[in-house]
């Protein structure tokens, strides 16, 4: 049921975010590293989606609620770097105002949404 979840945030950021097909990336789920525009990736340490924006490449994280804290440190050290952004989706009011109150310590730009897909 989790990995149903986080696709549907997932889908539910991309609707949001209005990005067409042919500029995003569902990035593999799996628990091996593997390639990805060129890059070796660890896939705990990779978003679940990554479109091309004005900006350049930005990085989409469906947050369900489930990542520790180390993962998300992990997580944004990964894209630190890779990505000019990345576009942040919760459920919940308060994990997004958890991570946010986190986020100064970021160093690449972040946007929050609330991907919750089944108000449509």
């Amino acid at each position: 049921m989790t990995d149903l979840r986080h696709l549907a945030v997932t889908a539910e950021m991309r609707y949001q975010l209005g990005i067409p097909a042919d500029r995003w990336s569902v990035l593999n789920r799996g628990r091996t590293a593997f390639q990805t525009r060129g890059r070796r990736m660890n896939a705990d340490c990779v978003p679940d989606a990554e479109y091309v924006g004005a900006a350049g490449l930005i990085a989409v994280e469906s947050d369900t609620g489930t990542y520790t804290t180390t993962l998300v440190k992990e997580k944004l050290q990964s894209f630190d770097g890779r990505y000019q952004e990345i576009v942040w989706g919760t459920v919940s009011g308060v994990r997004q105002a958890r991570l946010k109150s986190k986020v100064i310590d970021w160093k690449v730009r972040v946007k929050f949404l609330d991907a919750t897909w089944w108000t449509h």
